[in-house]
């Protein structure tokens, strides 16, 4: 694969195995993340947890404005990883808040 067709920027090639979790939109990331397997939430968890210092500092001397392509779908993975800690972390697994509105329901300002 050339720099150009890459997914992430270089050195994270690694994270290919879940490129599918890059997502534009809070919305896709939250349904993705209600959608999933617990066994799914995990391997997303084990790959990218101890990641993300590494994806942090990518991101040094840059403005979201800065960031497009492979930089922009890195941004987007590590926002995924927000969505899967809490239900890991909290949940034991649980893609599903227990006892929450279902979030179809609702749509963030931002998405209208």
């Amino acid at each position: 694969m050339s720099a150009a067709e890459a997914t992430f920027p270089a050195g994270f090639e690694d994270l290919e195995a879940v490129a599918d979790w890059a997502l534009p939109t809070e919305r896709a990331r939250n349904k993705k993340r209600r959608e999933a397997s617990t066994e799914e939430l995990q391997r997303v968890y084990d790959l990218l947890s101890p990641r993300i210092e590494a994806i942090i500092a990518s991101f040094e001397g840059q403005t979201l404005e800065d960031l497009s392509g492979p930089a922009q779908r890195l941004l987007w993975l590590s926002f995924s990883l927000v969505e899967v800690a809490f239900a890991i972390e909290k949940y034991d697994g649980e893609g599903r808040v227990p006892h929450a509105i279902d979030l179809d329901q609702m749509v963030p300002l931002h998405d209208l």
